[in-house]
């Protein structure tokens, strides 16, 4: 039998998110909400999942995209942009209540 020394691919990344980054600074969705996949994997500074990104970007909650010239398919955000719009989001959820619907219920007295 034979060995292959073949290399897995593993997919193109962007390097995380380090301290010396200046609020002007451009970064890829990748290192926003993060990529498992790679190797190594990347921790994303604002951990949830692509659809919920872009919900809240038509909502207006999160700043959008910018595209480095017309028709391009590449897309960037500005550090500086999407630290404030997360703290933005922290504190709007602040005095968020977190209970689940039978939680309530039970709180409320309507069912022990």
């Amino acid at each position: 039998m034979q060995t292959t020394n073949s290399q897995t691919k593993t997919r193109t990344h962007y390097p995380a998110i380090n301290a010396g980054l200046t609020p002007e600074a451009r970064i890829k969705l990748a290192q926003i909400v993060g990529d498992p996949k790679t190797d190594p994997p990347i921790p994303g500074i604002f951990p949830v999942g692509k659809t919920t990104l872009y919900n809240l970007i038509r909502r207006g909650q999160f700043p959008a995209p910018i595209k480095p010239f017309p028709g391009c398919r590449a897309s960037y955000w500005i550090y500086g942009d999407v630290l404030a719009a997360i703290k933005r989001l922290e504190a709007g959820n602040a005095g968020a209540s977190y209970a689940t619907p039978l939680m309530r219920k039970r709180a409320a007295g309507g069912d022990k």
